[in-house]
């Protein structure tokens, strides 16, 4: 009843649903995945590199370089570039605005059970949006490849995927890919566009990262420094509510 008391960021149901999730994600990929090692995946040139290479020969290595950091390097898979032009912002006035989701990739297994990861060219100018992408169709992978029961019903499969790849080290690049906001002016109209890349809401996702960094015992200096600006006070909100929360430590060396 305290007015000033800080208000978690998500209900207590929805919390619970990325604490447990988190929890069977460390218990089934933990190992597998050297989790206790992992750090946090920073947007920068040291994380990522170019290599001077354009077109579909960098979406290949920028997917080698998310599976090297994902811990699935020697995972075989064919890249593709799709020609669903994700990404376009659609024109819009300020009356109606105008939007139309499209997918930034895909994962499938053939009938010779190869692993097909698909992106949207458009993503070749989107370095960020491009590994978000990588990240969460290895995450389907890794999914694909669990020993165990999946821990929620079909249709929250992509949320779990998304979960996935914040386990995997990647929530600064789905936190700030979740939402894009622009303005625009053509010289003729003027309006606004926007664009969504993912399944959990932000919010959702911010919480998610927050977990990665209570179950790996991190700091939130180097998350709080790569976030968009405007997502930092909720992301401390996210710190404050995943404090309580208890996960499977490390074991002990033998």
């Amino acid at each position: 009843m305290w007015p000033f008391a800080k208000k978690p960021l998500l209900d207590a149901e929805t919390a619970d649903w990325h604490v447990e999730n988190f929890r069977w994600l460390i218990g089934e990929f933990g190992e597998r995945t050297a989790f206790f090692q992992r750090q946090l995946i920073l947007p920068t040139s040291d994380s990522f590199q170019t290599g001077g290479l354009k077109g579909h020969e960098l979406a290949i290595h920028v997917f080698e370089q998310v599976k090297e950091k994902a811990g699935l390097a020697g995972w075989p898979a064919t890249v593709v570039a799709h020609d669903n032009d994700f990404g376009d912002y659609e024109g819009t006035n300020l009356i109606r605005p105008v939007f139309e989701s499209r997918a930034a990739g895909t994962f499938s297994v053939d009938e010779t059970k190869t692993v097909i990861i698909t992106y949207s060219a458009k993503l070749l100018k989107d370095p960020h949006g491009l590994v978000a992408t990588f990240a969460h169709e290895l995450s389907h992978y890794l999914l694909f490849s669990s020993k165990s029961k999946w821990p929620v019903p079909q249709e929250e499969m992509e949320f779990l995927t998304d979960l996935t790849a914040v386990f995997l080290g990647f929530g600064i690049f789905l936190c700030n890919t979740r939402f894009r906001y622009q303005q625009f002016s053509d010289g003729i109209s003027a309006g606004w566009s926007w664009n969504r890349q993912g399944y959990l809401p932000e919010s959702d996702l911010l919480f998610a990262s927050a977990c990665f960094l209570k179950a790996r015992q991190l700091g939130s200096g180097d998350a709080e420094k790569y976030l968009k600006p405007g997502l930092i006070k909720d992301f401390r909100r996210a710190i404050d509510q995943a404090a309580g929360a208890a996960f499977q430590q490390r074991r002990p060396e033998p």
